[in-house]
């Protein structure tokens, strides 16, 4: 992409937070709806309508012409993100015909990230997914209502959950929804590649064999080192690393404490940590990302590990999602000191 084009992309995505924003109905649709509003007011006869109204008329016009104009330029940018992520794009069409919603009941928020965001991304095997917060009858896209809605039934006939128990009673599964707004998100674990395979060497840069803590030092040195290459970080991030700085040594202290309970204070402070929140899934949004990717390429991420989200159940363990198979996705949680060579965390951001 030229560097005018670029800059081009980038305006058109500030131009975006324009758009008017009519609580369930679709850019499509409220193109038809102004289009529909536009002929209206064409077909008016001019012998009869007053002034007055024909100066409203005409405000009204230039009003709904400009949102017309935003609206276009919004679902071109949708499509040249279309483009540049190519499979690795799931928007309002894939997440309606993963869910078998009505793409037109779905709005689509702006995409935040510009055009070389974007391309970042594809080469750093990252997925950009619309999140929706909820189904076509208005309801909050909960873990259960995800159950409900697929009829715990994928499209291979395999199953959405494989071990439900305890978890049918959690607020995390019960009540807790995705954010609506588009994310992008790496396909494996840190550190590895093509679903399950190590990447790298540097075990700095594997989340695996790592507590909560370290894993989220792996998230800070990716988003410096990879995502942004050492450039400028937008402030919202280098604002929450700096608490996580701040931090760190206190919570790792906890976390190694011999106390039996204080474990539980160390997750509660990891989970409230801004940097936690910007850059972990929550754990519906894990289960969505998942579901949504696989529906529409038929490829399983996560078949055979699992990825530390920025929940915490009822008893203080910290959620985790994966061993995504046929059998089912899995749910459980873990201590934050715990370890395993099978338990990462992927890079989620939506800034």
């Amino acid at each position: 992409m030229t560097e005018s084009n670029e800059s081009q992309f980038s305006q058109n995505m500030a131009q975006a937070q324009g758009v008017e924003n009519t609580p369930g109905v679709s850019r499509q649709k409220r193109q038809q709806n102004i289009r529909k509003e536009l002929a209206e007011m064409a077909q008016k006869d001019p012998d009869t309508i007053s002034l007055g109204e024909a100066e409203r008329d005409t405000q009204r016009a230039k009003e709904l012409t400009q949102e017309l104009l935003q609206i276009q330029q919004e679902l071109e940018r949708i499509e040249k993100a279309k483009e540049i992520m190519g499979n690795d794009f799931m928007g309002p069409e894939q997440v309606a015909a993963a869910f078998n919603f009505d793409p037109t009941t779905i709005e689509v928020p702006p995409i935040p990230f510009s055009a070389q965001e974007l391309e970042r991304a594809k080469q750093l095997g990252q997925f950009l997914i619309l999140r929706i917060d909820k189904d076509n009858g208005g309801n909050p896209l909960t873990m259960q209502r995800i159950g409900i809605i697929l009829n715990d039934k994928l499209k291979d006939n395999g199953k959405v959950f494989s071990n439900l128990d305890w978890q049918q009673t959690e607020e995390f599964f019960t009540t807790d929804f995705p954010k609506a707004r588009w994310a992008l998100v790496s396909k494996d674990l840190l550190g590895y590649e093509n679903n399950g395979q190590i990447k790298d060497e540097d075990e700095a840069k594997v989340s695996t064999n790592k507590n909560y803590l370290e894993q989220t030092q792996v998230l800070i040195n990716y988003l410096k080192n990879e995502v942004f290459q050492g450039g400028t970080i937008p402030l919202e991030y280098t604002q929450a690393i700096a608490e996580f700085d701040q931090e760190k040594a206190s919570i790792g202290a906890i976390i190694e404490s011999s106390n039996g309970t204080e474990w539980k204070r160390a997750a509660e402070m990891l989970e409230n940590l801004q940097i936690t929140q910007l850059l972990r899934q929550s754990s519906v949004e894990a289960l969505y990302d998942l579901i949504v990717y696989f529906q529409i390429t038929g490829v399983r991420l996560l078949s055979n590990q699992y990825v530390w989200t920025s929940c915490r159940a009822s008893d203080g363990y910290l959620v985790r999602v994966g061993s995504f198979w046929f059998v089912g996705a899995s749910v459980s949680g873990s201590e934050p000191d715990s370890r395993y060579d099978n338990l990462g965390v992927s890079f989620s951001r939506s800034l």
